[in-house]
């Protein structure tokens, strides 16, 4: 029996597609391609809106695959223990304070911040103090942010882990029960009504959902369009 594609795999086809799009709008316009030379293009040139499109869903997929690749443990670490909470939006705070508030090991707690802070989320602006960056300070400013990021964690990395497992108990099964989500959270409920039965689950759905279709890559045209 033929494996179907993986989820990495259909997010590095999304992102070839996407990028072939891209680059090819970019040279028959005479157009140079985005880098990271002092001297390059700051702003992003007026595109039409297939093109925009495809700018960004190449940046959702290639955000998701980054993600995917370097296993979100410490991402899902943070978010559990609501670290960014314990940070205050201005100036910094010990990791030893942290630590004690959160209830949480503070050597664990220091591997988890700092692993974070290389993909700019956090920063030590001295040694064992943490303050928050745009990234981290999004998930106080931001309730969508937040619920996306957990449901993410939560949600959505717990069942895509489990698409292997799926597949092998399952076969090529297309029932709402046979899936990585009954997996991973060992129940023979679909997902909705899995959401149905546990409020706080159901409700960062439901947040993550109404931040999604705020934002244009989303939005409910989209949808619209596709049946015309």
């Amino acid at each position: 029996m033929s494996q179907p594609p993986s989820h990495m795999q259909d997010l590095a086809q999304q992102i070839s597609a996407a990028t072939s799009i891209l680059t090819n709008f970019l040279s028959s316009n005479g157009l140079v391609e985005p880098s990271f030379r002092a001297d390059a293009r700051l702003d992003v040139p007026s595109m039409p809106e297939d093109v925009e499109a495809a700018r960004g869903n190449l940046r959702e997929a290639a955000q998701e695959l980054y993600i995917l690749a370097t296993y979100p443990s410490d991402l899902r670490w943070l978010y559990h223990f609501k670290i960014a909470s314990f940070v205050p939006l201005e100036g910094a705070r010990s990791f030893s304070d942290v630590a004690k508030d959160a209830g949480v090991d503070e050597g664990h707690l220091r591997r988890m911040l700092r692993e974070a802070m290389t993909n700019r989320i956090f920063c030590e602006p001295r040694a064992g103090f943490v303050a928050h960056t745009a990234a981290s300070s999004a998930l106080i400013r931001d309730k969508g942010t937040l619920n996306c990021l957990g449901y993410t964690m939560e949600e959505t990395f717990p069942a895509s882990a489990k698409v292997v497992e799926a597949t092998k108990a399952f076969g090529a099964s297309e029932e709402p029960t046979q899936c990585g989500w009954n997996l991973a959270f060992n129940t023979e409920l679909p997902l909705f009504q899995y959401l149905s039965n546990h409020a706080e689950r159901a409700e960062r759905f439901g947040e993550t959902m109404k931040a999604l279709t705020s934002t244009d890559g989303y939005h409910v045209r989209h949808l619209v369009n596709g049946y015309l």
